[in-house]
């Protein structure tokens, strides 16, 4: 028996077959499309680097501004005038009193006597006030004790003029100088008169 191929079936299974395949395609097309959307847009676009750099700032000194020193005033040159009203010349006579005696000398000056000793003088000095001395802070820590001796030398008035030392300089002297000078006597007498004299006035310096 021989079979007979009906054309119309053909056709059909043929354009089945077709329809198959390009949507099969185009299934495949859109997947890959799909994909390759998916990794164009993974993720936001990469950040340039940005160079670094740095800002120096430069400290501008102020501006000193200096003045210019004023003009030394210009010598004035004197010019006669012929101005009638201007008082006549002062006469030297009227601004000096006829009265005054200007003949009158000074009084001389004191001659410098030398100072008498102690034993020379007919009334010896009184002390009126003696001046504590001062007891200096390291001769007392060193344990530093002892009489100083200092010669002065008694004024008219019966203040003293000068002090000077008697005997070695140690850590004493300077205070016992010092206190001397502010020491007050009553002035000695060389008869009726009032004369300077040199005597010594000795300072105690004791640890407590």
């Amino acid at each position: 028996m021989s079979i007979h191929k009906d054309q119309d079936a053909d056709l059909r299974y043929k354009y089945k077959r077709r329809l198959e395949l390009s949507f099969i395609l185009s299934l495949s097309l859109v997947t890959l499309l799909f994909y390759s959307f998916k990794e164009n847009n993974s993720g936001p676009p990469p950040i340039p680097d940005i160079p670094d750099f740095t800002i120096e700032v430069v400290k501008i000194p102020p501006t000193i501004q200096h003045k210019r020193p004023p003009r030394p005033p210009q010598p004035t040159i004197p010019i006669a005038s012929d101005d009638e009203d201007l008082p006549e010349d002062v006469q030297l006579e009227k601004l000096f009193d006829p009265e005054i005696d200007f003949d009158i000398e000074p009084p001389e000056p004191e001659e410098d006597e030398e100072p008498f000793t102690l034993w020379m003088v007919s009334e010896k000095p009184v002390l009126l006030y003696k001046e504590v001395p001062y007891y200096p802070e390291l001769a007392q820590k060193v344990g530093i004790e002892g009489r100083v001796t200092v010669m002065v030398v008694i004024s008219k008035t019966g203040t003293v003029l000068s002090a000077t030392l008697m005997g070695e300089k140690n850590m004493l002297s300077d205070a016992a100088i010092a206190a001397a000078l502010k020491c007050t006597f009553k002035p000695a007498k060389q008869f009726d008169k009032f004369v300077k004299v040199k005597m010594t006035i000795p300072f105690d310096f004791r640890l407590r």
